[in-house]
């Protein structure tokens, strides 16, 4: 979904060449410097609105990724809204991330809050100062490192000043991740620029929202759904978990037709394309995309403890892409389950997909066991491609079955 950014302001285009003369101050990935002063609060007709960020006296609590690039403190008063100062953000996509983000947690023991409720959380209000007609992606995020990002917004935004009002869809959000999770609010990027943030507020209504549960598994003794991609809400059943060793942009994920992509679905009419994006650098890379925690809860894999011997696994992959690619041939066709458990090494099982062809996998749950007892993420990863161009994935009948004897 799009949004517009509102009130652009009228001030010079030669004030933005003034302020790239700011210095700039380098922050490591999860790097904590200066100090935040901001406490205001006040009552309007939505209900409350609490500013978190202002950078008055600092850039406590700011993070960014890796590679973002670099982040420091602007005093020239064309790029402030309010006060004396605003955070001057560079980041660079050239630095080795297709999209670099920075996120701002909504919960600070230095700055003295905890704003990280979400059943009343209404609406987001920031401004930037962009020095170009730039892209900005918007969203919530619910680990501790931005790991896991709800899909984003996206703001379209001209030259000079944006007021944005960013209102998160729990409808998306409520099946991507549980809300009790939520850490903060993250700005991702698609080009190399300098802008400039201030005035990061929440809003929060004065009534509890709900959150409707959407997910509704197909069950019996014999058969536990997780995905079959014939519902809606299952296109958003899988988020990109890229780690720290991918360097390619995300990739898209959206529930399709099968007939449309000029292939036959393994159950119902409708498949999980994934389109994977070449990396942006060399080595040999991977990506992960990892079911979301509404999800998980769901299918409830503990409950298959105490009888893994009986059940399996089962999955099919279809690879739409060339049989050889990458710089890795003998790893740039698996695709691979990577089953974590709270705690101990992964369980993993790798598929070897060849163009054209389904992929039909049958695991034991019983190689799966750790992950079963004690499941914490589920996740499919695959080798970045190295080359221009897409490579794309369709994954279709994802279930648990019991053991055909």
């Amino acid at each position: 979904m799009k949004n517009k950014a509102i009130k652009s302001g009228k001030k010079s285009k030669n004030c933005f060449a003034a302020a790239l003369s700011v210095v700039l101050v380098a922050t490591a990935a999860t790097s904590v410097c200066g100090f935040v002063s901001c406490k205001k609060s006040e009552e309007t007709n939505e209900g409350q609105t609490i500013c978190l960020y202002d950078f008055e006296t600092g850039l406590a609590n700011v993070r960014m990724s890796a590679s973002f690039g670099k982040i420091g403190l602007n005093e020239n008063e064309y790029f402030v809204a309010s006060g004396k100062r605003s955070a001057l953000l560079a980041p660079d996509t050239k630095g080795g991330s297709a999209s670099p983000y920075m996120y701002l947690p909504f919960e600070s023991s230095l700055l003295g809050f905890n704003q990280t409720k979400a059943d009343d959380l209404y609406e987001i209000q920031f401004t930037i100062f962009a020095t170009e007609e730039i892209t900005l992606e918007a969203g919530l995020y619910f680990s501790s490192a931005a790991e896991m990002k709800s899909v984003p917004e996206t703001f379209k935004l001209k030259s000079g000043r944006n007021d944005i009002k960013y209102r998160p869809d729990y409808t998306v959000i409520s099946v991507q991740y549980d809300t009790a999770n939520l850490k903060g609010l993250y700005f991702a990027f698609s080009q190399t620029t300098t802008a400039y943030l201030d005035d990061v507020k929440i809003v929060r209504r004065q009534f509890e929202r709900s959150f409707e549960n959407f997910i509704i598994l197909k069950q019996t003794d014999e058969y536990q759904e997780i995905c079959d991609f014939e519902n809606a809400y299952q296109q958003l059943a899988f988020a990109a978990y890229a780690g720290n060793t991918a360097t390619a942009p995300a990739p898209q994920m959206k529930a399709v037709k099968a007939a449309d992509e000029g292939i036959e679905a393994v159950s119902g009419e409708n498949v999980l394309k994934i389109t994977a994006n070449p990396t942006t650098s060399s080595g040999t890379h991977w990506t992960q995309i990892a079911l979301s925690e509404p999800v998980m809860n769901a299918v409830n894999f503990k409950k298959f403890a105490a009888d893994v011997d009986s059940y399996e696994l089962c999955f099919s992959v279809y690879q739409a892409g060339d049989d050889r690619w990458g710089e890795n041939i003998s790893l740039s066709n698996l695709f691979e389950l990577n089953a974590y458990p709270s705690s101990g090494s992964m369980n993993y099982a790798a598929a070897t997909t060849k163009k054209g062809e389904w992929k039909h996998m049958r695991i034991p749950l019983k190689k799966l066991e750790k992950f079963v007892n004690s499941p914490s993420m589920f996740a499919f990863a695959w080798i970045e491609p190295v080359r221009e161009g897409n490579y794309v994935y369709y994954l279709d009948d994802l279930c648990i079955r019991r053991t055909e004897k």
